[in-house]
C-alpha cells in the first residue's frame, strides 16, 4: 500500500470480503467466536482501507483484496485511462465530444435513416 492510501473509501464488496477472510481465520482457530463477531462488526462499520487493514494486522493471509480502493492518480497510472473529466473541459455527455467543437461545426443537419432505430 502506498503512503496515504489508508483514507481511501471502501465498498460493500470489500467489507464482505473482509468478513469472509475473518471467517477463514475463525475456522482455523486464529480467532475465537467472540473476536470474530467483534471484528465483523468493525468490518461492517469500516469506511476506509485503514479501518479494514487494522483488523488484519495481527493475522496472516488471507486478507481482503483492497486493490480497488486505490487513489485516482494510481488508477490512471496503472490503467492509462482517465477516470474523471479534466477541469475546464465542457464535455457533451453521451457523445464524448466537446460542446465548443459541436457548435463551431455549424448547425446540425437532419439525416434520414433507413431501417430500425439503433
Amino acid at each position: 500500500m502506498a503512503q496515504g492510501d489508508g483514507g481511501i473509501r471502501i465498498s460493500d464488496a470489500e467489507r464482505d470480503e473482509a468478513v469472509s477472510a475473518l471467517g477463514a481465520h475463525m475456522s482455523t482457530g486464529r480467532i475465537d467466536v467472540s473476536e470474530y463477531e467483534e471484528r465483523c462488526g468493525l468490518a461492517a462499520a469500516a469506511r476506509t482501507r485503514a479501518d479494514l487493514e487494522t483488523l488484519f494486522r495481527d493475522l496472516p493471509a488471507p486478507h481482503p483484496d483492497l486493490s480497488s480502493a486505490t487513489p485516482p492518480v494510481d488508477l490512471v497510472r496503472r490503467t492509462g485511462q482517465l477516470v474523471s473529466r479534466p477541469a475546464g473541459k465542457d464535455v457533451d455527455r453521451g457523445r464524448g465530444q466537446c460542446q465548443r467543437r459541436r457548435h463551431e461545426a455549424g448547425p446540425a443537419r437532419r439525416v434520414r435513416t433507413v431501417g430500425p432505430p439503433v
